[in-house]
């Protein structure tokens, strides 16, 4: 039983072929059990005791034609194998399509060039126009200046104290809000809330005819004609008798609101009050917080028309004439740096396009290298293999050959002295729509002097574009400014 076993368990671990084991692409032939399993030496023998073949046999006896066809069999296995294996080959070297990367350089080529070319004209096309606003803006500012004999630029105000300026009047605002409603509060049937309406009146008028002489008429001051210098001036003592005016009757509304109980009749009352007391004594209040309220009211107009007339230039026009200049020259300096980025752009894509198809045909040159060494190594060894199946046979026929003569008692054929020779086998090779290394290198080399062209035509076109661009500028050149 235990034999038994042994057996089974021989039985189970023994391949269903007559191979070694291996990694390798051809499997070893195990000539020691193909010897057993044909049981030679005992057949040879048998076959010797009965002196067959005969000694003038020119063939091969059935025990050799067994042999033959036996190792016949692995080298049809194994050039199947191989035609396997170089069908896989065939396909990889084709699946490498080096013409579709070709075509991609062609493509890059042509399309590189066109591509920039036609973004330099689309940025000329909107760069054309905003430099003529510039230089509309430009001519007019420089006439603006010689009519009125101007030689420093206009005051340039920042985001920062714009704004600190408008806060100032807005702060004067609700201060004077604050101030009038506690002064008028008294006399209001509202209390502090009404007295803060009507100051709130009060106020805009006070600062904001204050800003608005500021702002439109007293810079008139400073023009050079003389009739706008007058209306300047007469504007100015037009803005103190306002502000005097305004304050002195708020004050004198306080008053005549203090000495009525606040009914609703109570507005159409004071306003008749105060008309009636700005008649008989206008420069005359009885209380000192009238006055009070009359000086901070004042106060506050003068600061208003101080700060507003810092908010723009003093010459009337300038500034706006200044801000249309400099907002056309600011317009084409962005678009012009965003054009510029635009082609730089373009550029850069066209560039990372030809170094991945430098790169992509390196490593497809590559593969395409190790391949072909693949395929040649694996038709040497299927060579060399199809030689140590000769040697095998040979193994095989002479332990069979040598039992025979042994047991034979008349002469061996003449052919038991004779080696086998096996016909060997060659690989057949598909070479439809493959390139061969000589001929793809040549390809390669003229790919790489075509890319290399490439980014030169590329980058001189970008430069010839920026020059295009810097053209405008020569066509109307920036005046200085101070001058222009």
């Amino acid at each position: 039983m235990l034999k038994s076993l042994e057996r089974l368990r021989g039985a189970l671990g023994r391949p269903a072929h007559t191979y070694r084991p291996t990694v390798q692409t051809f499997n070893d032939l195990d000539v020691q059990r193909l010897e057993r399993e044909l049981d030679l030496k005992t057949r040879g023998a048998e076959r010797g005791t009965a002196n067959q073949p005969a000694t003038d046999a020119r063939t091969i006896d059935a025990v050799e034609a067994e042999i033959v066809e036996q190792i016949g069999a692995a080298q049809k296995l194994a050039y199947d194998e191989l035609q396997a294996q170089l069908a896989t080959f065939h396909e990889r070297l084709t699946d490498l399509d080096f013409e579709s990367r070709f075509g991609a350089i062609e493509e890059v080529s042509h399309g590189g060039l066109a591509d920039l070319k036609a973004e330099q004209q689309m940025a000329l096309d909107d760069l054309h126009g905003l430099r003529k606003d510039l230089t509309e803006a430009e001519d007019s500012l420089k006439g603006f200046k010689s009519d009125n004999r101007i030689r420093r630029p206009a005051e340039k105000k920042s985001a920062l104290g714009l704004v600190t300026k408008l806060l100032v009047i807005a702060l004067l605002v609700v201060a004077e809000i604050v101030a009038n409603g506690y002064f008028l509060s008294g006399g209001n049937e509202l209390g502090l809330v009404g007295g803060i309406i009507e100051a709130l009146l009060f106020s805009v008028l006070n600062v904001g005819v204050a800003v608005f002489f500021a702002v439109i008429l007293v810079p008139n001051l400073y023009h050079r004609n003389f009739f706008r210098k007058l209306f300047g001036f007469l504007s100015l003592l037009l803005f103190f008798a306002w502000a005097a005016a305004l304050n002195l009757g708020l004050a004198h509304y306080r008053e005549a609101a203090g000495t009525r109980a606040p009914t609703a009749a109570f507005a159409e009352q004071a306003r008749d009050a105060v008309m009636a007391r700005l008649q008989s004594r206008p420069l005359q209040l009885d209380q000192f917080e009238s006055w009070l309220l009359f000086a901070i009211g004042v106060l506050f107009a003068l600061v208003a028309l101080v700060d507003g007339l810092s908010l723009v230039d003093k010459f009337p026009g300038y500034q706006k004439v200044a801000d249309t200049m400099r907002k056309a020259r600011q317009a084409y300096a962005d678009e012009r740096r965003a054009k510029i980025q635009d082609l730089s752009q373009v550029r850069q894509d066209y560039q990372d396009a030809v170094s991945e198809l430098r790169t992509d045909i390196a490593k497809r040159r590559t593969e395409h290298q190790a391949i072909l060494a693949h395929r040649l190594k694996l038709l040497n060894l299927f060579q060399e293999y199809q030689g140590q199946l000769e040697k095998a046979a040979n193994q095989l026929l002479r332990t069979y050959r040598d039992a025979n003569t042994a047991a034979r008692s008349a002469p061996a054929p003449a052919d038991f002295l004779e080696p086998f020779k096996l016909d060997r086998l060659a690989g057949s090779i598909d070479g439809m729509n493959e390139i061969t290394a000589e001929a793809l290198q040549q390809k390669i080399d003229a790919a790489q002097q075509n890319l290399q062209q490439v980014m030169a035509d590329v980058t001189a076109e970008f430069e010839r574009g920026l020059d295009r661009y810097r053209e405008l500028d020569k066509l109307a050149p920036d005046a200085p400014y101070g001058t222009a």
